[in-house]
């Protein structure tokens, strides 16, 4: 019995200085420091995320008549990765317009044109503080009402496809993460009368403040370069306020609020944007 003891004494000292030999792993992170890196990582559109942005924008004082327009964006992104040191992140945006009449107090509700895009960019590692993206961007002709625009109709998009380059570029150093998503589109097919020229620069930069909040400026520049130089371009000068919940300590939900004024802008167009977002991150194991 003596001899038991011994042993289960001496097995019991071998695995403490055993458990004592052992390097402590990294600590947990919190809640709030999960919250704060799932929100960057959501603001970098290279980070590989699957993301499920819901946006409404609000467009108001629009002409001397004062119309409003109201839009929802349903705009998925999904990243493929093809190798150790590759992978290429696809956007889809899913445009639902309602677009006022000039001469009625009607509007017209229904889908506008679908953008799908896809940007190959290097895997970079987490602490590199650049990184790049090349790729390309296409316009569909799903717009519900491609009719002419008259007194009482007002078309929710254009009747053509549309083609063209996209490059991105972001920055991340320690709160901020800043950078702009450029996209230029040139039409093909669709009706004789339809021709677009045009950019689109998504500018953005986002100071986050922890626990998941931030504060942030993200305008949506565009430029025609079919109209005179004091026509083509939309400038928006303005702020918004953001907010990454983890639901059940594991679910990651975001939201954002914000207001721009059209600083630029061609004549007849929104003078401002409301904008709200609700966004979801899901997870890779269930694709």
């Amino acid at each position: 019995m003596k001899k038991i003891l011994l042993a289960l004494m001496m097995a019991l000292l071998v695995s403490a200085t055993a458990f004592a030999d052992v390097a402590p792993t990294d600590p947990v992170p919190t809640k709030s420091e999960q919250e704060t890196a799932i929100s960057k990582q959501a603001q970098d559109p290279l980070s590989g995320l699957i993301l499920i942005p819901i946006q409404f924008n609000y467009d108001p004082n629009i002409g001397p008549l004062n119309k409003q327009v109201s839009e929802v964006f349903i705009e998925p992104t999904f990243p493929i990765k093809l190798n150790e040191d590759w992978k290429i992140l696809t956007h889809t945006v899913v445009p639902i317009v309602s677009v006022p009449e000039l001469a009625t107090n009607n509007t017209n509700t229904g889908l506008s044109n679908i953008m799908l895009s896809g940007l190959l960019s290097p895997t970079s590692d987490a602490s590199s503080k650049y990184s790049w993206g090349v790729g390309a961007g296409l316009m569909l002709p799903t717009a519900s009402n491609t009719n002419p625009i008259t007194y009482t109709n007002t078309p929710t998009g254009f009747d053509c496809w549309a083609a063209g380059p996209a490059v991105v570029g972001v920055y991340k150093n320690g709160p901020w993460v800043a950078g702009a998503l450029f996209n230029q589109l040139w039409s093909f097919g669709g009706s004789p009368q339809t021709n677009i020229n045009a950019m689109q620069i998504q500018g953005f930069a986002f100071y986050n403040m922890g626990s998941g909040y931030s504060l942030g400026y993200m305008p949506l520049i565009n430029i025609n370069w079919q109209k005179a130089a004091s026509q083509s371009t939309t400038l928006p000068v303005g702020l918004q306020f953001g907010k990454l919940f983890m639901i059940d300590g594991f679910f990651p939900l975001g939201v954002s609020v914000g207001g721009y004024y059209n600083a630029i802008r061609p004549d007849n167009t929104p003078t401002a944007q409301y904008r709200a977002q609700l966004f979801f991150v899901l997870p890779e194991s269930m694709f």
